[in-house]
């Protein structure tokens, strides 16, 4: 892309992330597409991460580094970054992933080529049906994803939001583990959305970060299943009566196998029942 007159703003939110934050920022100064600002918002951490970014600020001034007052959590800190922005496009990156090089312009390029898109994901698997990128309307996304595709796996670094429809949709609700799949939904529910080839963006997986400390439980098994049952009760919900009734069962279904197959690991009985009660509505 020879014209990079658009501004896009790198949302990085960071709570004790010394042992990566460097390289994240690094991978964003990196970046072909050199026409961003680099927020970074720190929710108190208690190590040196804001020291580290405050670094960065000192030697580029497309950075600026913002430290919370009080720990809010991971999702309303996203949205205090999104407060900070001036970009056409929000491009979301954690402070423990890489952004590669090309990265940033692709998904710019994209967008771009798509201005109907509200936001675009990057697609953790290759597709052989159609190259990249790929634009589908709202009805196509309810249905690849509660029909089992993985369009929706990724999290907020794999994704770019026009800024526009983001704060049309007031972002993100707070709500923990889930809340970028919630916002996915919203979205799509709305607006036509594209799927991005997959190798922009590298997802650190470790012990400390939230995803890990979800799936150590059942917090993802369980607010998946809220977000999918409001999505689908949802009067935006673009999926005909029919449709969502049968998706409904079939989701309701998953929630117990899942919450079975939990019982046989746990052998918590009064939980499993408790929470397989929870599926009614």
């Amino acid at each position: 892309m020879n014209d990079q007159s658009v501004l896009v703003s790198v949302l990085m939110t960071a709570y004790n992330r010394e042992m990566y934050i460097a390289e994240a920022i690094q991978s964003v100064l990196d970046s072909t597409y050199r026409n961003f600002e680099l927020i970074i918002v720190d929710d108190c951490s208690t190590d040196k991460t804001v020291e580290i970014a405050k670094l960065f600020e000192l030697k580029d001034n497309r950075i600026k580094v913002y430290v919370n007052n009080k720990n809010i959590g991971q999702f309303a800190n996203r949205n205090k970054a999104a407060q900070h922005a001036q970009g056409k496009y929000l491009k979301y990156l954690d402070s423990d992933d890489i952004l590669y090089s090309v990265g940033l312009e692709a998904m710019v390029l994209n967008m771009e080529n798509f201005p109907q898109a509200s936001y675009g994901l990057e697609y953790p698997e290759r597709q052989a049906c159609r190259p990249y990128p790929i634009l589908i309307d709202s009805k196509e996304a309810y249905i690849r994803y509660f029909n089992g595709d993985k369009i929706f796996i990724c999290g907020p670094s794999a994704a770019i939001y026009r800024s526009k429809e983001f704060f049309e949709v007031n972002g993100f609700t707070g709500t923990p583990f889930i809340g970028d799949l919630e916002l996915s939904l919203k979205l799509s529910a709305r607006f036509p959305m594209i799927i991005m080839q997959p190798g922009l963006i590298w997802w650190r997986t470790h012990p400390s970060q939230e995803f890990a400390i979800g799936n150590s439980g059942i917090a993802y098994t369980t607010g998946n299943y809220m977000v999918n049952k409001l999505a689908l009760q949802s009067l935006e919900c673009p999926l005909l009566d029919k449709e969502k009734f049968v998706l409904l069962k079939k989701i309701k279904r998953n929630q117990i196998n899942l919450i079975v197959g939990n019982f046989l690991k746990s052998g918590n009985l009064s939980k499993t029942i408790s929470l397989i009660k929870g599926t009614k509505w």
